[in-house]
């Protein structure tokens, strides 16, 4: 549940950065960047602990991994238009924008697993 906020969370960061202040892509693409990371250590840690405190009769880490993957893997397009955006390139946002929608979709997805999961 923390790791479904700080997806929606990265999300309406960059779109707030991004529409705020007019700022250079430049420098638009270094706060990407740093978010992106930020956000994969935050999911990669809580991957580790999952998997370290799996013990008998509890999903194996292979599932756990597989829990986690959408996570880290909707920080990716960040990350690449963050990059392109350090290298004074403007169409680093489209890379941002699609970050976004990723993010509230799989935001959007765990978060319905979760009601269906607490109303049984």
């Amino acid at each position: 549940m923390k790791i479904t906020i700080l997806e929606a969370l990265e999300a309406w960061e960059d779109l707030f950065v991004g529409l705020v202040r007019p700022q250079a892509p430049v420098w638009l693409g270094v706060e990407a960047i740093a978010f992106a990371v930020v956000t994969w250590l935050i999911s990669a840690r809580a991957t580790w602990t999952k998997i370290a405190s799996t013990r008998e009769g509890k999903p194996g880490a292979t599932q756990v991994a597989c829990e986690f993957t959408p996570y880290q893997v909707s920080v990716l397009p960040f990350a690449a238009g963050g990059v392109i955006l350090a290298l004074d390139d403007p169409n680093g946002m489209y890379w941002v924008v699609f970050g976004m929608i990723t993010a509230i979709v799989v935001s959007m997805l765990t978060t319905w697993v979760l009601l269906i999961e607490i109303l049984r």
